[in-house]
């Protein structure tokens, strides 16, 4: 069973032959294919509209085959558990047979959009991560579990919600190890 530890980083158990017992592996997730950072400016104020500009982004750079799957696969999601995780922040993610390749885009609002699960504002920042369908859900769970760690501080989401898209983004997409 894989245990998240850290951003890029999963330990897998894995059991050998009867007599050799248990060995450990480490899996990097650094080496994951990705593309360059993808920054939205959201001018709306609502969930499923947002969820929409993101599909469409990963559409149009050739990272989603069909959007309106993609784009069902994360409102299934969404339907089954909110992705805000308070702080203004939600991290909507879908695994799914569209997607070509892992993507993570960054989308902010500076007034905020309407998500339901938020409880304490609306949320500026929507990081969404997409994986395929044949990426393991471990990797794929540890791809949002590094979003999730690189957005917990206060410091890190006011500085996406300033940073002009360029190196500091790519460095910051690069540091996020998916």
């Amino acid at each position: 069973m894989p245990f998240v530890l850290g951003v890029g980083v999963t330990w897998c158990y894995a059991a050998c032959a009867p007599r050799k017992g248990w060995t450990m592996a480490i899996l990097d997730l650094s080496s994951a294919p990705d593309s360059s950072p993808d920054l939205l400016e959201f001018r709306h104020r609502r969930r499923e509209q947002a969820l929409r500009s993101l599909v469409e982004r990963g559409a149009a750079r050739g990272i989603v085959r069909d959007p309106v799957l993609a784009l069902q696969a994360l409102s299934r999601r969404e339907r089954l558990h909110s992705s805000a995780h308070g702080k203004a922040v939600a991290i909507p993610h879908a695994r799914s047979i569209t997607v070509v390749r892992p993507w993570v885009a960054l989308g902010r609002c500076a007034r905020g959009i309407e998500w339901p699960g938020a409880e304490d504002a609306p949320v500026q920042l929507v990081i969404c991560v997409l994986s395929p369908a044949g990426l393991a859900w471990p990797r794929h769970l540890a791809r949002v579990a590094a979003v999730v760690d690189a957005v917990r501080l206060q410091r890190q989401r006011q500085w996406l919600l300033e940073v002009a898209e360029g190196e500091g983004l790519r460095a910051w997409f690069a540091g996020l190890g998916a």
